[in-house]
């Protein structure tokens, strides 16, 4: 069958064809574009796996976040390039690939800070109870001032 225009004029016309869908009959699109597809197949599971992690609250809830980031574009972009000619259909990987790493380092940036905030909670939070046992375990009241301790009048 002809292609069909979704944008742009036809071939016929000599003008350039943006986005063509053809009729592609019994052949599967694993057939005529296979890459895009298993990329955008593996893109989506591991965008779904990812999405799942962050819903359970799992241990890998912090990479989740930047594994759906990165997968669940990747997904659609890889679907998107099937629809687009030749080198503008590898060309559309390049502002993912862009995006994807501002996204990710602006995540990254994030979690790396929230989890600073969370190490340093947790080392006052340690600091102050190793120095509540040293006092109670050792006498040690008011270690810092040498006065002797007064007795109750």
């Amino acid at each position: 069958m002809h292609p069909q225009a979704i944008a742009g004029h036809g071939v016929d016309d000599g003008q350039l064809l943006i986005l063509q869908v053809s009729s592609q009959g019994n052949e599967s699109p694993f057939k005529s574009h296979p890459v895009n597809m298993w990329i955008s197949l593996v893109a989506a599971f591991i965008y779904y796996f990812a999405v799942v992690a962050q819903l359970e609250d799992t241990i890998f809830f912090e990479q989740s976040i930047i594994v759906a980031a990165i997968s669940g574009p990747l997904s659609a972009v890889s679907l998107v390039s099937m629809f687009l000619p030749g080198l503008l259909g590898f060309l559309i990987f390049i502002p993912w690939t862009l995006l994807t790493i501002i996204v990710a380092y602006q995540i990254h940036y994030v979690l790396i800070h929230h989890a600073c905030r969370r190490l340093q909670q947790k080392i006052i939070n340690f600091v102050s109870k190793f120095t509540d046992v040293c006092s109670t375990s050792f006498g040690f009241i008011e270690s810092s001032s040498n006065e002797q301790p007064r007795l109750p009048v």
